[in-house]
């Protein structure tokens, strides 16, 4: 179903991938901040704007932003969509 499907030009799809949780802690004279990246492989890209060319393929594993995007689930897995500029490192 996925690879019949079709998103907008400059979005991927992003299938999250299930990792020890990784965290660090920031230490602040009043709080402590616990923050978590967002790690996830990419099962579904959109047609690249000329301005805005990434390079990203299906099956590149990507960090991105861990409020740049939204959750849908596609017949009961979840996945991510977000923004091609919303990718902040590339695995290959």
């Amino acid at each position: 179903m996925i690879d019949e499907g079709r998103i907008l030009p400059g979005r991927i799809l992003v299938k999250e991938i299930k990792e020890p949780e990784k965290t660090g802690l920031i230490y602040k004279p009043v709080e402590v901040m616990k923050q978590r990246t967002h790690v996830g492989e990419v099962v579904l890209v959109g047609d690249h704007l000329p301005a805005l060319d990434h390079g990203i393929q299906i099956g590149d594993k990507v960090l991105h932003s861990p409020n740049g995007f939204v959750t849908v689930d596609i017949e009961g897995e979840v996945f991510r969509l977000l923004n091609a500029h919303d990718v902040l490192f590339i695995y290959r």
